[in-house]
Formats: structure tokens, sequence, C-alpha cells
């Protein structure tokens, strides 16, 4: 069965009105679901948020670096890990090095 991105999007919703935990359970759920290296790495990039929501940022980059093994050549799917590796990266003070990465990555689109 393919993944349903709709029910995905809902989740991720989910996961920003405070109920991190909630949306973090469904999106393991969605996860069964793919049958791509793509799909696992949105996936992985949502479920990301939802560790980011709850203060375990480090979980939240170890999604990100899986999903951007998983994403590899996909442009579009890159930007957006990158972008959420960026954001984690400013909540965790850690700017310099990030926007460097950011910076370098949106150079080659």
């Amino acid at each position: 069965m393919p993944v349903d991105w709709a029910a995905v999007s809902e989740s991720i919703r989910l996961g920003t009105t405070g109920r991190a935990a909630e949306a973090l359970k469904q999106l393991i759920e969605h996860e069964a679901t793919c049958d791509s290296d793509r799909d696992r790495a949105a996936i992985f990039n949502a479920k990301s948020m939802c560790y980011s929501h709850l203060g375990n940022f480090q979980e939240a980059l170890a999604l990100i670096e899986v999903g951007k093994e998983l994403a590899k050549t996909e442009r579009d799917l890159m930007l957006q890990l990158e972008l959420s590796e960026a954001a984690d990266s400013c909540i965790n003070h850690r700017i310099p090095d990030r926007l460097r990465t950011v910076r370098a990555h949106c150079g080659h689109l």
C-alpha cells in the first residue's frame, strides 16, 4: 500500500500543535508503508521535526542524516532535509557550521 501523504501531512500538523509524541507514533506507522528510499527520507524528515518539538535534537539530527543518505540525488528532498538540519542547528546554537553547509548545497541548485 502506498504512503497516504494526506495522512502524513495531518501527522506533521499534529506535531506542531503540542502533540508531537502522538504525531511521531503516527509517522512510524506511515513509515511501514514506504516503498522507496525517497518516501522513507521524507518520513524521516517529518519524524525529525517531531523529535525537535520534543526537545530531542540529537535524535532529530540523526534522522536527518539518515534521510540525507536515503535521498541522495533527490535535490528537492535534499534541500528540505538541509533546511531542517539548519533549523535544528540554529536551535542548538550551531549556526555558523550549518549555514555554510546550506549555502554550499544551495550553490549547486
